[in-house]
């Protein structure tokens, strides 16, 4: 089959994982809608995929394969369609595929193929949410129709029948999902790039596949498009592409074309000349330094690459809802500022989460031990917080790094959140940070970080309101 070929009618497709919270239903529907005959095979039971079932016609499938796959299901198919949690290349079943000559498709091809839109790809190692929400919101306000999907987790496969030509659509991409578009070569019309660091080494082989899968953003882009590089980053130095070059950040020279950071605010520095968008005429959240640096990195979309006027950038800023989980400041929490960063599921996320606030922050962190490093992260924020209470299976790790690493450092070793966020709330002060920055993914006390967020969250209002 050419898997370029957008009918699929008549086609065995076999769908390779549903996922407990849904991240094949839109893939699957389209299939189904497009005259498929389609096999989802999922290793999960029935029993925990059942909200995501609900929301496929089951009696539409060929055949449903749960709590298991089965080889046939791989070499029978015309096409396989790769969930992006999996990596086709340590999997036995798409091996084998391989193997037969069988294509491997994904969500994220089967609507870049299909989509017409003009499109921006944000990708990088932390911040992509962020920006890609702040872009959207900005386009959205100066009046066009934009749309906003990706690992942002919405996929727009169900309306891209409905997205035209002269419409924007901003894709938050990440590492596994760029992997799978390379077959095609994507090129969008403007690439973002917010940093580079080593991450998901449990997908990747290396930090070097990491890389290269990251560089797709760009690598084909040609001289009619755009590639914007955080100027802060020097792993962004030799960023390939051959796209026109824009660049946003603190490092940002002089006349240099891209957005500034300053103290004041973000200066725009383009064809048309220079102009500042002050930090005064901005939300309050806008004084912490990680929503400068992505608001500087949607401005160089939106305010030097497309050329929005002053006010309709302003107004997009302020019609901007900062995203839960992300730095998230809780509102009306008296003397003491909580903060939640259960989105934070990385070493680097938490050290770049740190170094956003001032040093009066007693850090709760931990959760699942991936195998990963955890010391450098300790050594990065241990002179930066007054205190630390560590959870979940790494917290006794965490907290003999600590204690090795600053001996004078209040640390804690909670046996849940509940008993961290008393510990730290015991020794906060007024004008201190609570800040949940955990820099693990979540462990057996919650289910994902959306979950561990909204327990942060419950635990801290429910202080609050005694």
């Amino acid at each position: 089959m050419d898997r370029g070929d957008s009918s699929f009618a008549g086609q065995r497709v076999t769908v390779m994982g549903l996922g407990r919270f849904g991240g094949g239903i839109a893939v699957v529907n389209f299939l189904l809608d497009s005259g498929a005959r389609v096999t989802l095979t999922d290793l999960q039971p029935a029993s925990g995929l059942e909200r995501s079932l609900s929301q496929i016609d089951v009696s539409r499938l060929e055949s449903l394969v749960l709590g298991q796959h089965q080889m046939e299901d791989f070499l029978s198919a015309d096409l396989v369609v790769v969930s992006p949690a999996l990596n086709p290349t340590r999997n036995r079943y798409t091996l084998a595929a391989i193997e037969h000559g069988i294509p491997l498709t994904s969500e994220i091809e089967i609507f870049w193929r299909n989509c017409r839109g003009s499109k921006i790809v944000v990708t990088g190692t932390v911040g992509k949410s962020t920006t890609s929400t702040l872009i959207h919101a900005i386009l959205n306000a100066a009046g066009k129709r934009v749309f906003l999907g990706g690992n942002i987790g919405v996929s727009l496969l169900p309306i891209v029948e409905n997205i035209r030509e002269e419409d924007w659509v901003v894709l938050e991409l990440s590492s596994f999902q760029l992997s799978q578009l390379a077959a095609i070569k994507p090129a969008p019309e403007i690439a973002l790039v917010t940093n580079f660091r080593p991450n998901h080494l449990d997908w990747h082989p290396s930090i070097d596949d990491y890389r290269r899968c990251k560089e797709n953003a760009s690598r084909w882009q040609s001289c009619d498009q755009v590639t914007i590089l955080n100027r802060d980053d020097e792993a962004l130095r030799n960023w390939p592409g051959g796209g026109r070059r824009i660049g946003f950040g603190r490092s940002l020279q002089d006349g240099e074309y891209g957005a500034r950071v300053t103290p004041d605010g973000v200066l725009l520095q383009a064809d048309s000349g220079q102009r500042m968008i002050p930090f005064s005429q901005l939300p309050d959240p806008f004084q912490y330094r990680h929503l400068q640096e992505n608001l500087a990195a949607a401005l160089a979309v939106t305010g030097v690459c497309l050329e929005l006027s002053t006010q309709q950038l302003i107004d997009g800023i302020h019609k901007f809802e900062p995203l839960a989980h992300r730095l998230e400041v809780l509102p009306e929490t008296g003397p003491i500022t909580f903060v939640n960063d259960s989105k934070a599921t990385t070493p680097e996320a938490t050290i770049a989460a740190v170094e956003s606030l001032p040093d009066s922050i007693y850090l709760i962190l931990g959760g699942k031990d991936k195998q990963v490093d955890l010391r450098p992260m300790c050594e990065a924020v241990s002179r930066r917080v007054r205190g630390v209470a560590c959870i979940g299976d790494v917290g006794a790790t965490l907290a003999d790094y600590f204690r090795e690493l600053t001996p004078d450092l209040p640390v804690e070793i909670s046996a849940n959140l509940d008993q961290a966020v008393e510990w730290a709330v015991e020794r906060a002060r007024p004008g201190d940070f609570v800040l949940l920055s955990p820099g693990c993914a979540s462990h057996s006390e919650f289910y994902n970080f959306e979950h561990r967020g909204d327990e942060f969250c419950r635990i801290v209002r429910e202080r609050v309101t005694r």
